[in-house]
């Protein structure tokens, strides 16, 4: 690209530490994509019920994406207005005083602590960390991981000098800052009315004595500092360029889908299937499921559920069913060939339901299940390879539909995000599940991310703004009626078998 295709500042770096991938994007401020990179991000799974990262592996994936996207965009230094940063939500980041990692990453995707949580709740004081954080415990915690290394693990406690969450740990590599924000912060150590920090929290989990090995947690917009000088250079970026700590993924995407308003729901359909909807006041305490976490910059919070895997189940699925040719959904063309073959499958496959809890530790949505397995059920031999994939696309948008079902109404439809946001077949059999209309967006993390930014360096007034200059439109799927009755009886029978026949 022409280096003076772009004006001088109108231009911002997003690096998305994501589950399964890292990923730079480069977007003007119209929303406009101009440049885009990504690696994988491996997971390790040396048990059933862990899941880790190899931060240096991650470190150098960030380094190759925002060196491939900034050489792709070809810009002049001049162009960028900031570097900013989001990423996965959840999870534990050990860091030794010399700013290296303490041992592999515990992600969010980890469930070895299902056990604390159990004594927790046995106990009532899970009951009582929900009275602040209007947030049921759950493995995925940084507070259930940190007492399981209390535990399993105090060596490598005893060696952290901090612990952070995984935009945040991006942030001190880029700028030495140490930080979190409200998002990420909220549904763990906050008490969701005051947005601060709650040290009952960690009292009454025994955690009180780590206290000084959490980063302080920031307001909106605070969470800014200086890209380094050796990664400028490094990366090609210019030197003192501002670099700006955005909310964690699901919140960004929420932003991306112009969702700060009361009401707005919103299902990012990505590595998690995460289910929000924006409320602005809090639930009664305490919650029995779901997440609440606090909307940046808002006198707004977002009550969420995560499932634990979502896109995975379509990649898993459509390997072994199809072959590795059609197999990702990252190959969004994939999806076409295997969606056409799909579309002649009428609704409810038939028969055949899915089950769609894959991840070797259970589920999370709409409550802890730790023994929770992915399944088919109503198979014949009348039934082949396309009844069964079907039957994986509709298990997800029923399984969605449950986690709305212990969410305040959606007023406004649904705003489809993600990876999944991708698939006409998903959006619509969303939208005739749930009886409403789906918006489809896509790019929604990167463009929420830099929307966030934008607004907190005074580029904009508010977000509303910022919005209406960097949307980039979206597909719209209405409800069939006709598939009302089937999917009616689907979702049933799916509770039903997950929660047995009294529910």
């Amino acid at each position: 690209m022409n280096r003076s295709a772009h004006r001088s500042h109108e231009c911002f770096v997003i690096v998305d530490a994501g589950t399964t991938r890292i990923k730079t994007t480069i977007l003007d401020t119209r929303g406009q994509e101009i440049a885009a990179a990504w690696r994988p991000n491996k997971l390790r799974r040396p048990q059933p019920l862990w899941c880790e990262q190899d931060l240096d592996d991650t470190w150098a994936c960030i380094l190759t994406c925002l060196q491939d996207a900034v050489r792709q965009a070809d810009l002049h230094p001049s162009s960028y207005i900031a570097l900013v940063v989001s990423g996965q939500g959840d999870g534990s980041r050990l860091i030794a005083d010399d700013g290296t990692p303490v041992r592999p990453a515990i992600v969010w995707q980890d469930n070895r602590s299902a056990a604390l949580i159990t004594d927790w709740q046995n106990e009532g004081r899970a009951q009582q960390v929900t009275q602040y954080t209007r947030s049921v415990l759950c493995g995925s915690h940084q507070t259930a991981q940190l007492a399981w290394l209390q535990q399993h693990e105090p060596e490598a406690l005893s060696r952290t000098w901090k612990v952070f969450f995984a935009k945040d740990w991006v942030m001190f590599r880029l700028t030495g800052l140490v930080a979190t924000d409200q998002s990420d912060a909220g549904h763990t150590y906050l008490d969701a009315a005051t947005r601060q920090l709650e040290p009952r929290i960690l009292e009454m989990l025994g955690l009180d004595h780590l206290r000084s090995r959490l980063p302080p947690v920031l307001d909106a917009g605070q969470n800014t500092a200086q890209l380094r000088p050796d990664i400028a250079a490094e990366v090609g970026l210019p030197t003192g360029l501002p670099v700006v700590g955005a909310p964690l993924d699901l919140v960004c995407d929420l932003l991306g889908v112009g969702g700060f308003a009361a009401g707005v729901a919103c299902s990012v359909f990505g590595t998690a299937g995460v289910h929000q909807v924006v409320i602005d006041s809090l639930p009664d305490s305490p919650v029995e499921t779901g997440y609440t976490t606090c909307l940046p910059g808002k006198p707004l919070w977002v009550r969420f559920i995560p499932t634990m895997l979502a896109m995975p189940n379509i990649d898993y699925w459509a390997s072994l069913l199809y072959g590795d040719a059609t197999a990702s959904s990252e190959n969004y063309d994939s999806w076409t060939l295997i969606e056409e073959r799909l579309q002649a499958i009428p609704a409810g496959a038939e028969g055949v339901i899915y089950l769609p809890f894959l991840s070797p530790a259970g589920e999370r949505a709409p409550r802890m299940r730790p023994q929770a397995k992915a399944q088919f059920l109503g198979m014949s031999l009348l039934h082949d390879r396309d009844h069964l994939m079907r039957a994986v696309y509709e298990g997800l948008a029923i399984a969605a539909a449950d986690s709305f079902g212990h969410l305040p109404p959606m007023t406004r439809g649904l705003r489809l995000a993600g990876g999944g946001a991708h698939s006409e077949l998903l959006a619509q059999i969303l939208a005739d599940v749930l009886g409403q209309p789906v918006w489809a967006f896509t790019n929604t993390g990167a463009r929420g991310a830099a929307l966030f930014a934008a607004q907190a360096l005074g580029l904009f007034s508010s977000y509303e703004a910022a919005y209406q200059a960097m949307s980039v439109g979206f597909r719209i799927c209405e409800a069939n009626p006709s598939n009302a009755e089937t999917y009616h009886t689907l979702f049933n029978r799916y509770r039903e078998l997950v929660y047995g026949p009294e529910r």
